[in-house]
């Protein structure tokens, strides 16, 4: 028979490394749903999608990517005002992909949308004519050599963060009474 505190330390090991398993663990767990660490998921406000369709001027046979398309919500209600173009969704995190894929499937499938699920910086964005972003400045100063480098004649927007080193074509104010302060979308012509 073990004695009392034999059995404590025992417990007090298991738990130990229960909590240090947990540890090396909860990164990777978390990058699996969530997808990458600096770009945490925040869905763009519904009432901005109408000003960012509005500022990406989609036209029939445009090809527009949303570059962290979260739960895909940007892209279906642009996909519904023009149905002419196509629309790409690029997401990392797992979790938000199968979410976007179960909310287009619930608004009817719509045969021009489509997410694909990796990192927006191994992605190809040479097919895009217009991209929308809702990205953190670290990503987006990230992204800008990529964009300049694999896209051709495309408009960019970018919802509250603009490029460090780039001037935007425009910058629209959208305010709402509910909101603190303005945010902004900013427009660059590539």
């Amino acid at each position: 028979m073990d004695s009392l505190p034999f059995q404590i330390a025992l417990l007090l090991a298991q738990v130990c490394l229960v909590i240090l398993a947990g540890f090396f663990l909860i990164r990777p767990i978390r990058m699996l749903i969530f997808g990458r660490p600096d770009a945490p998921p925040v869905p763009t406000p519904r009432r901005a999608i109408f000003h960012i369709a509005e500022a990406l001027a989609v036209r029939p046979g445009d090809i527009v990517y949303d570059l962290g398309s979260g739960d895909g919500r940007v892209l279906l209600q642009c996909a519904k005002l023009e149905p002419s173009a196509r629309f790409v969704g690029i997401e990392r995190s797992f979790l938000l992909h199968y979410l976007a894929r179960f909310r287009a499937f619930m608004s009817g499938s719509p045969t021009n949308v489509s997410f694909l699920r990796q990192d927006i910086l191994l992605a190809d964005l040479s097919p895009a004519t217009k991209l929308y972003t809702y990205l953190c400045p670290t990503l987006m100063n990230q992204l800008l050599p990529k964009i300049e480098h694999e896209t051709r004649k495309v408009r960019v927007v970018s919802y509250v963060f603009a490029f460090k080193a780039k001037r935007p074509s425009r910058t629209i104010h959208i305010s709402s009474p509910r909101a603190r302060r303005d945010t902004r979308l900013h427009v660059y012509d590539f």
